[in-house]
């Protein structure tokens, strides 16, 4: 017993797509599983196509995240319908169904003791993920809030906005596009407040010739010193008859030094005074 199975087309359609007139419940989702379920153990072609539509109609249509069970049953449910039909939508629908409830299995009523789909199951490997980009709310993988999508397995997308309620749920396999979410706003930086003076030429000018007066004055005190020291290392040249002819010598010496040091400040002092003079007008 096999059949061409129309359900894997219509089953994942987004919740705009069924045009979700009120919320669906994990509720209604169990009983159209059960209903999955049944028309297997029954061999019943259409009714698992009915019934899975159904399921897919209620999971687009969810007011809440699922739960890792019940996503897993979904799962399961899918794994079913692609049986002997689609081998790679049952690998990545059984790996689904083995990451979202590691334990859960296929009961005998529905899929009988021995039949190869238990081994399938036990034996499905939950496969790799990668990052996703953050989201302003939350995003949900098979019931669970994650950072990492899927790549080889089917999983049940979610997003929920900031207050936990949920947006949109997708059945998606691998490379299927996610689905687009919110996304945080950008933090904008803080701008500087301008300065007083910035985008007046004049109050910056008024500004620079007051640090340059200053800068001028400064240097002239500094000449002054210089020169105070070099009148008194002259006076001690001449004065002071103790000292020995290699006092006098270095006296000398340094006396020329301090003199020339003071009128070299003197002469940048002077400049510098003068240039702020002029700047501030």
């Amino acid at each position: 017993m096999r059949r061409f199975v129309v359900a894997s087309s219509l089953a994942w359609l987004a919740p705009d797509a069924w045009a979700c007139a009120t919320p669906s419940s994990e509720h209604a989702l169990e009983a159209s599983l059960d209903r999955v379920e049944q028309a297997f153990a029954d061999l019943d072609d259409a009714g698992i196509d009915a019934a899975l539509v159904e399921a897919g109609a209620h999971l687009g249509c969810l007011d809440q995240v699922v739960a890792p069970e019940l996503a897993g049953r979904f799962h399961r449910a899918q794994g079913l319908a692609a049986w002997k039909i689609d081998d790679q939508k049952q690998i990545w629908a059984l790996a689904g169904a083995k990451a979202a409830a590691p334990d859960a299995t296929f009961p005998f009523a529905v899929v009988p003791e021995g039949e190869a789909l238990h081994g399938d199951l036990a034996d499905a490997q939950p496969g790799a993920s990668e990052r996703v980009d953050p989201a302003a709310g939350q995003l949900h993988f098979d019931g669970r809030p994650a950072t990492e999508r899927p790549t080889q397995r089917a999983t049940i997308f979610q997003e929920a906005d900031p207050s936990g309620a949920v947006v949109q749920s997708h059945y998606l396999w691998p490379g299927d596009a996610l689905p687009a979410y919110a996304r945080p706003e950008a933090v904008p930086l803080p701008v500087a407040s301008p300065s007083p003076t910035e985008g007046d030429p004049a109050a910056s000018a008024a500004t620079s010739g007051r640090l340059l007066k200053l800068t001028g004055a400064g240097l002239g005190v500094i000449a002054g010193g210089l020169y105070g020291a070099a009148l008194w290392s002259e006076s001690t040249f001449h004065n002071d008859d103790t000292l020995a002819l290699d006092d006098l010598t270095g006296l000398q010496s340094r006396t020329n030094s301090l003199s020339v040091a003071a009128g070299g400040v003197a002469a940048v002092a002077a400049v510098t005074g003068g240039v702020g003079f002029v700047i501030a007008r």
